[in-house]
């Protein structure tokens, strides 16, 4: 052994000990990574919400002016036609059916596009927030759906974004699960230094008596915590209540999306972006750790049952070979018992014998003491022969 032993791959292993300048250095270069990872899609997030702002917007602003066009001039068409009422009856109606059809397929058209129908504004929804807040939800697969390309140009972009993007993505937020797990477990460690010896061990005691189901429980209630601090954050930064805030925080760490509700104050988009990717990370933390649970409950209740059907399968046989024995030995066939079984049998019949026998005796010696006391003779019961009680316990070899 000797220098073999301090050699790995040709090299000298050498230990890096706690405080010392090279393991500061690893520990940066370990952040380093991390932080990497995640600036590296903060990048990509946002060449993705420039390109769709270039792709998009002025697709939106042609189509949101002609929009504009359109509905002034088929309001002034219905002004003019209520005006000029100097038609008969028949024809007067016919006409106001007609152009009051027109100008609502032209309000259905507008706000469509979200456009107001009292003041429409030409104005773009595809700025570059906008643009990052939807980029952002197609890499983590939300898609609240108030947003979506419609140009061929953008879709096309958003098939590759999206192709690239979510699983750099998803390894990104695995990532940040490992380092706040891993965050949160260099944190109990410092904190159980300074704690005192009493409550470490009640605390071991605890976490052996309450296993994953304690590690499941902390994880799904930090979560809960997690999404209710973001509905307060909502209610101030939207014009929503607390269960509503709640609510879209829910839905959006678990990647519903329904799109009922979405943030509209740009001021905070970024904000709320980071809270998302944060939360997501948490949100896959917990749900791993109860899929975990559920897989190793499912597993002991297979093995559970495996043990039970492998001993349902000798028991019942035996028993079944005992009954039809019995039963062949009422009608007087030949007997073809277990030798272990016979065995037992035998034993437990010889001492019901020697039980009875005593018994008997004993009940015969004071059923005469009780019929004629004079002519009982004590002699009869303080004998010198020992007494005893016999205590028969049996365990069949099925």
């Amino acid at each position: 052994m000797g220098d073999g032993d301090e050699k790995l791959d040709g090299r000298k292993q050498v230990k890096v000990r706690p405080g010392s300048t090279k393991h500061f250095f690893n520990r940066i270069k370990v952040f380093v990574g991390h932080f990497g990872l995640f600036v590296a899609l903060i990048i990509y997030t946002g060449i993705g919400a420039w390109v769709f702002q270039t792709l998009e917007g002025p697709y939106e602003i042609d189509r949101k002016t002609t929009l504009k066009h359109l509905l002034l001039e088929g309001r002034t068409n219905f002004t003019r036609t209520v005006l000029s009422s100097s038609l008969e009856a028949d024809d007067l109606n016919y006409t106001f059916s007609l152009a009051l059809e027109t100008y609502d397929k032209i309000i259905e058209e507008v706000t469509s596009e979200g456009m107001s129908v009292l003041n429409p504004e030409v104005k773009s929804d595809w700025d570059y927030i906008q643009s990052a807040f939807f980029a952002s939800t197609v890499l983590t697969t939300i898609g609240y759906g108030n947003m979506a390309p419609k140009t061929h140009s953008g879709r096309v972009f958003c098939i590759f974004f999206a192709l690239i993007g979510i699983p750099f993505t998803l390894t990104v937020i695995a990532d940040l699960g490992k380092l706040m797990a891993s965050a949160v477990s260099s944190s109990y460690k410092s904190c159980r230094r300074h704690f005192p010896k009493e409550i470490i061990k009640s605390s071991s005691k605890l976490s052996k008596f309450g296993g994953k189901s304690a590690t499941v429980g902390a994880a799904v209630g930090s979560l809960l915590l997690y999404i209710s601090a973001g509905g307060y954050f909502f209610t101030l930064w939207e014009e929503w209540s607390f269960f509503d805030s709640f609510y879209f925080c829910f839905i959006t760490m678990t990647t519903i999306g329904f799109g009922d509700l979405v943030p509209e104050k740009t001021t905070y988009m970024l904000l709320c972006t980071i809270y998302i990717m944060v939360g997501l990370a948490l949100t896959s933390t917990a749900i791993e750790l109860v899929r975990i649970q559920y897989a190793d409950s499912w597993k002991k209740m297979r093995e559970l049952s495996s043990r039970l059907q492998g001993l349902s399968g000798p028991l019942a046989e035996s028993l079944k070979k005992m009954g039809g024995n019995t039963g062949r030995a009422i009608y007087g066939d030949n007997i073809n018992l277990d030798v272990n079984v016979l065995q037992d049998l035998k034993e437990l019949k010889k001492a019901l014998a020697m039980s009875s026998k005593a018994m008997k005796r004993e009940g015969s010696i004071w059923k005469k003491f009780w019929e004629n006391e004079d002519e009982f003779d004590i002699d009869m019961v303080e004998s010198d022969e020992p007494r005893l009680i016999q205590i028969i316990i049996y365990e069949s070899s099925v």
